[in-house]
């Protein structure tokens, strides 16, 4: 094992000579490289999230709150008030419970559901968008629909 930085160097260097590109290598060399890059994946990674049973009593899950919070603007904005408040800057309370669970092995139904019905929201507002002023855009030749809500991508 080489101490100093120029032993190092003069170290790599010669190994450098020896392994020179587009030489053809041995069984033996091929084999003793493939197994150094086996070694050095390392340890498997973590089992993939599985899908938790429904529990509203646990109380290290806070996905029954983010659905009650998701299905209750009005209660959403309280405690959006109230965390802003305690913490000194904006918070959204459904972001901030998820960051607080972020290290969990588990996928809550609640929290899929949640995120399904957010996201069927803003599709169905969408598709009603589309649907009824798509005829009047195309008869009338306007423009109607990218004027009122800007879907050339301006926010």
């Amino acid at each position: 094992m080489a101490d100093t930085a120029y032993e190092r160097y003069k170290l790599d260097e010669e190994l450098q000579k020896e392994k020179e590109p587009g030489k053809i290598k041995t069984v033996n060399e091929i084999q003793e490289s493939f197994l150094e890059a086996l070694e050095a994946i390392g340890e498997p990674k973590k089992p993939v999230k599985y899908l938790r049973p429904l529990n509203p009593f646990n109380k290290d899950d806070n996905s029954l709150s983010r659905i009650i919070l998701g299905g209750n603007p009005i209660l959403k904005m309280y405690v959006d008030k109230k965390l802003s408040e305690k913490h000194g800057e904006p918070i959204d309370s459904i972001k901030f419970s998820e960051e607080a669970e972020s290290e969990k092995d588990y996928i809550s139904i609640l929290d899929e559901i949640r995120k399904g019905v957010d996201s069927g929201g803003y599709d169905l507002a969408m598709g009603l968008k589309e649907t009824l002023f798509t005829g009047l855009d195309y008869t009338f030749d306007t423009d109607f629909l990218n004027k009122i809500w800007w879907t050339d991508g301006r926010p």
